[in-house]
């Protein structure tokens, strides 16, 4: 059994694989934000450090630049909800 989508755009089951979820969107992620998905588990359970493709604060901007460009997506479909 699936679960609705944030903007109820769709059925995905229960995961953490960010492709599966941003393609439920309708959203396709950049390869640096996908690449993300190896350290799911590892950054979970462990301090690390990892080698990642980009520094920390540039990880963090295009994370937060996304978010803001979903939020202005979804937020009136969210204020239209009963």
């Amino acid at each position: 059994m699936g679960v609705s989508g944030a903007a109820g755009l769709g059925k995905t089951a229960r995961t953490h694989e960010l492709e599966l979820l941003a393609r439920d969107l309708g959203e396709t992620l950049p390869e640096e934000l996908l690449a993300l998905q190896v350290f799911a588990v590892e950054a979970r359970y462990e301090e690390g450090p990892f080698c990642l493709l980009l520094s920390r604060s540039e990880l963090l901007f295009a994370l937060e630049e996304r978010l803001a460009g979903l939020e202005r997506q979804i937020g009136p479909q969210l204020s239209d909800r009963p």
